[in-house]
């Protein structure tokens, strides 16, 4: 599973990020490695915490433009806040300064 974000929470109040910053230009990676349900079950409270990006399964990365292969476009799913957009292989990239963020 491949995780994109540019800020702290998502999937309500998940934290799946690491040290994300919204004005930096770089997307947030996470990449989980091998994701069962007996893992995700065990690490619930880390979901929400954070910390979860500290598990050995889970690799990191900030990016300003990331392509994703897919190997297998049955077993691929493409969401985004929650809706299904589409299959198989994709590029995100980041717009410099496309939205203003107001940070208190």
């Amino acid at each position: 599973m491949v995780l994109i974000g540019i800020c702290k929470y998502s999937g309500g109040g998940m934290q799946l990020t690491k040290n994300p910053n919204s004005t930096d230009g770089l997307l947030d990676i996470s990449y989980i490695k091998d994701l069962t349900l007996l893992t995700i079950l065990n690490n619930i409270q880390s979901l929400f915490n954070g910390k979860i990006t500290s598990h050995k399964l889970i690799s990191t990365y900030k990016t300003s433009t990331l392509k994703i292969n897919v190997l297998d476009n049955n077993k691929s799913y493409i969401q985004a806040d929650g809706e299904l957009i589409g299959s198989g292989d994709f590029l995100v990239s980041i717009l410099p300064k496309a939205i203003n963020f107001i940070i208190p």
